[in-house]
């Protein structure tokens, strides 16, 4: 199944996302700290990423804008105990796949998890070109800032 990064500074909310999760053939790494999230993101491959909007040190929506500058073609979730109507558009402005209000039910939860792991294949692709993610494209970009042997 898929690699979820959760990301939360409540750890019963962890626990509970990661084994729901794992009953259901995910592999789950989780983290208490937004800045951590960050790290294992450029370390590892993750297929979807969730997130709690309030957190010390860095809030949901800027960890969004660094995930999605560092890794825009994967899909994020968004879960809030503190929902309003601005936080949620600005999400969805800044690439959130969905927002979740907490207390949320597993069958939400689960349903989400599925619609944002079935995001289309060239989708992902296209963004990983846009983005410059792609290795060939990264390739390519570097040989053209090479200097000339003289």
């Amino acid at each position: 199944m898929a690699k979820v990064l959760i990301v939360d500074d409540d750890p019963r909310v962890l626990t509970v996302i990661m084994r729901l999760l794992e009953m259901h053939g995910h592999t789950c790494v989780a983290t208490e700290s937004s800045l951590k999230a960050l790290e294992l993101v450029k370390l590892d491959t993750y297929q979807l990423i969730i997130t709690d909007m309030r957190m010390p040190n860095m809030d949901g929506l800027t960890l969004l804008r660094r995930l999605k500058k560092e890794r825009p073609a994967i899909p994020v979730i968004m879960i809030t105990a503190y929902a309003s109507n601005r936080t949620a558009v600005e999400s969805v402005k800044r690439g959130v796949f969905d927002y979740l209000v907490k207390p949320f039910n597993g069958a939400d939860l689960l349903a989400t998890v599925e619609r944002a792991l079935n995001t289309d294949e060239d989708h992902i692709r296209a963004m990983d070109l846009y983005s410059g993610n792609n290795p060939m494209i990264k390739e390519y970009l570097q040989c053209g800032n090479e200097k000339p042997a003289n």
